[in-house]
């Protein structure tokens, strides 16, 4: 479970940038802003900062007013490989998914769904659900598996991008920050966040859109000490139902557990 993950996550991480240096970052460090030429014309003549990183963001922010399906596939910590797949109602506040971890000590396939600030969890074949209550529990809570606010993590890598350019009228690519707090979960993987350590560094990117300006996919590198993360969240089947229902006999997570 997650307090098993953590403590391999921060293991992992603890003492090195992820971009690979050999010491961590002061905390006080700034994400590196972009270059002056970043805002330049390329010889393509298509524009980079500041306007690819608008129309970029405003295609994640149109994923907020419709319903879709999303999928992941790539990487995990220690060399093992993570699969996700879901639903999502940004409006009503509503989320069902499903993860798998395979290939190593973390194997183990997980489902969640998220109603308003509640969660509901399950792992196994078990059929037990956990419900907790995300308004009563810290951002580091060892069982806190999901930011309600931000559950595809979007909105976090969003605000956190350097430097973006377009490649073609449909595809961008460039890099954004990211900093693992401790027992925070971080926004990677895109779709269905789940990555937990310490250390920052830069997140490389590549993204496609389609005819009506919304994101469809988001392939990102992350580069840490022990080898590359690579993860790939594609988006589909637009204004698609979504009912995920409350799961029947979930139990409470101990008040002693949510502080």
């Amino acid at each position: 479970m997650r307090t098993r993950r953590t403590v391999l996550l921060v293991a992992a991480l603890t003492g090195t940038l992820l971009a690979g240096c050999s010491k961590p970052a002061p905390k006080t460090q700034a994400p590196v802003a972009p270059s002056p030429s970043a805002s330049a014309i390329t010889a393509s003549g298509l524009p980079t900062l500041p306007e690819a990183r608008q129309d970029l963001t405003a295609a994640m922010n149109r994923l907020g007013t419709t319903t879709y399906k999303f999928a992941v596939a790539g990487d995990y910590w220690d060399k093992q490989k993570f699969r996700a797949s879901g639903v999502h109602d940004p409006k009503a506040h509503r989320l069902s998914r499903t993860t798998v971890i395979s290939g190593g000590p973390d194997a183990e396939t997980a489902k969640l769904v998220l109603m308003d600030e509640h969660q509901f969890t399950t792992t196994g074949s078990s059929g037990v659900w956990t419900h907790a209550d995300l308004t009563a529990m810290p951002a580091n809570n060892e069982y806190r598996h999901i930011d309600a606010a931000d559950p595809i993590g979007l909105g976090r890598f969003a605000t956190t991008l350097t430097t973006v350019r377009r490649t073609s009228p449909h595809a961008f690519q460039g890099n954004g920050f990211i900093e693992f707090r401790r027992g925070e979960i971080a926004y990677l993987p895109l779709g269905a966040p789940v990555l937990v350590g310490t250390g920052r560094g830069f997140v490389d990117f590549t993204a496609t859109t389609d005819g009506q300006g919304r994101i469809t996919s988001i392939r990102t590198e992350l580069k840490t000490k022990n080898g590359t993360l690579t993860d790939t969240v594609t988006f589909r089947d637009f204004g698609i139902e979504v009912t995920p229902s409350k799961p029947a006999g979930a139990r409470n997570v101990p008040a002693s557990y949510e502080r």
